[in-house]
């Protein structure tokens, strides 16, 4: 959002501005265009048009002022901030307004369907991470299960093998205690 200061304001009055808007949380950033800085990139963005730079020559003092450019942290805030500068009292100077123009209103359809891009983009990507996560649980467990019943001819094998060991044991215990049995008698 650029806020466009008339060409009278004083610099001082255009840096106060700067540092109330700096001072706002919706804030990010806030760039300061000084009024020669803004000629000289009128004229850069002109350079081949000369009807315009013999125009711009003939006036006896530079016709554009100063320009701030505001970024918000959130596209959604453009509007407070646009309402901040509409309301403050600190923008006027010897009773003229200091503040030309706010482009907000003039991209405000533009902002707002940015604003509904990112928000459905976020939606989306939310929705595509959930699915993607419950799809690699999913792949996850069929993985376990299907080297379960790859392996079962050999889970099988190692049951018979603790049943045969276990049968083992038994026998091998009652024939000591038959041995011990038969020793005590």
């Amino acid at each position: 959002m650029n806020v466009y200061f008339a060409p009278a304001a004083y610099e001082a009055d255009v840096l106060d501005v700067k540092e109330e808007l700096e001072a706002l949380p919706e804030v990010a950033e806030v760039e300061y265009v000084s009024r020669e800085q803004a000629l000289e990139d009128f004229r850069g963005r002109h350079e081949n048009d000369q009807l315009t730079l013999q125009a711009l020559d003939e006036l006896d003092e530079n016709p554009l002022g100063a320009v701030l450019n505001i970024r918000a942290k959130e596209t959604s805030q453009y509007e407070s901030i646009a309402t901040f500068l509409e309301e403050s009292d600190a923008l006027s100077q010897d009773g003229d307004a200091l503040i030309d123009n706010v482009n907000y209103f003039q991209n405000k359809v533009t902002i707002d369907r940015l604003t509904d891009i990112i928000n459905a983009s976020e939606r989306i990507g939310f929705a595509v991470t959930l699915v993607l996560t419950i799809l690699s649980v999913l792949i996850t467990f069929n993985t376990i299960r299907l080297a379960i019943y790859t392996s079962r001819d050999e889970i099988k094998v190692m049951r018979l093998w603790v049943q045969a060991m276990r049968m083992c044991e038994v026998l091998l215990s009652s024939k000591a205690s038959w041995r011990v049995l038969l020793r005590q008698s």
